[in-house]
């Protein structure tokens, strides 16, 4: 619903280089997805950890709605039986950033795909697939593989928040493994390496 002015939720819920992008028309934001991550960096704060957070969503930049339902594994018209199809929306990792990033240290958001690959997904496939019983298990892995990897890995993002002590040696580590940086630099003998 379109406001017809300024008020408190308009002030409140949308940060504000949304309400002065003259050219955005739609923008989705979920209060409490806000509120639980505030939670989280407040108790990462004072107790120590991190947290990764995986979902599917975008870093903000989506312009239309991402709300819709499903039923047995098609989209449905969400306002069609209510109570009785599964309700969904985009994370909007760009907001829940925006959010935190003066109380914690931020990375992200990330494609699942990079995330994984730095992690060794390629490693674990091949280890996995050298103990497998029988040819119908390494086609399964192989599958779940490329799932992961594929449509998923373009989907899915990933953010990491850390508590603002371990800034200094997280930057100077170029980032938590996941979310290293992709930079490509010039290696000295005329050639690029990332």
């Amino acid at each position: 619903m379109k406001s017809k002015g300024e008020n408190l939720h308009t002030k409140g819920l949308i940060p504000a280089e949304i309400r002065n992008d003259t050219a955005r028309k739609t923008w989705e934001c979920s209060p409490e997805s806000g509120t639980v991550v505030s939670q989280i960096v407040d108790r990462i704060t004072v107790f120590g950890g991190f947290a990764l957070l995986v979902d599917y969503g975008h870093d903000g930049d989506r312009n239309t709605h991402s709300f819709r339902a499903y039923k047995r594994h098609k989209q449905v018209n969400p306002l069609e039986n209510p109570g009785n199809v599964d309700l969904t929306a985009d994370v909007d990792f760009g907001y829940l950033k925006g959010l935190v990033a003066d109380k914690a240290v931020v990375f992200g958001p990330t494609e699942q795909r990079n995330l994984l690959l730095q992690l060794g997904i390629e490693h674990r496939l091949r280890r996995l697939l050298q103990v497998c019983k029988n040819r119908q298990q390494q086609e399964d892995l192989i599958k779940s593989y490329n799932m992961l990897l594929g449509e998923m890995g373009e989907k899915f993002k990933a953010l990491a928040l850390f508590p603002k002590t371990l800034e200094f040696i997280l930057e100077k580590r170029g980032g938590p493994v996941g979310f290293l940086s992709t930079k490509t630099t010039e290696n000295g003998d005329g050639n690029t390496q990332k």
